[in-house]
């Protein structure tokens, strides 16, 4: 992942708000390779973030090398948990710069309402992850 220089502020570091920017992207990224739905499927789409946390475990001031690993965690009755790690990489070594957590609900645009995580939503994100996420 690629910073920008506007993605700078001030005082030299990545501006706190660009990382939920950062986040969104490998999330929807994480969505393409799991459910195989195009980009331009996504003017409305089948969830909706509910929260988002963001743990800034040290200030990001050079443009190096990023990388988002992004999984799921969990799976309720209408929403999900997916947890994520910004790396930054720079002279060999890889270490975290931040971590978050958001909540996914599966809503219906039309109804205006929570529905139902999809069940071949369920089987996708179990297959990819490799294991159970259903509670």
């Amino acid at each position: 992942m690629q910073l920008r220089f506007s993605d700078f502020d001030l005082l030299g570091h990545v501006n706190n708000a660009v990382y939920f920017t950062l986040f969104e992207e490998a999330r929807m990224g994480y969505f393409r390779r799991i459910a195989g739905i195009p980009d331009h499927l996504w003017k409305k789409p089948p969830v909706i973030l509910a929260s988002m946390s963001v743990d800034f475990l040290m200030p990001i001031e050079t443009p190096a090398d990023h990388e988002i690993a992004v999984r799921c965690t969990r799976i309720g009755t209408k929403s999900f948990e997916l947890e994520y790690e910004l790396r930054q990489r720079e002279s060999g070594i890889s270490r975290p710069v931040a971590r978050a957590r958001s909540v996914m609900v599966c809503y219906d645009y039309d109804k205006k309402q929570t529905v139902p995580v999809f069940p071949e939503w369920i089987e996708k994100l179990e297959r990819f992850e490799q294991k159970a996420l259903r509670r």
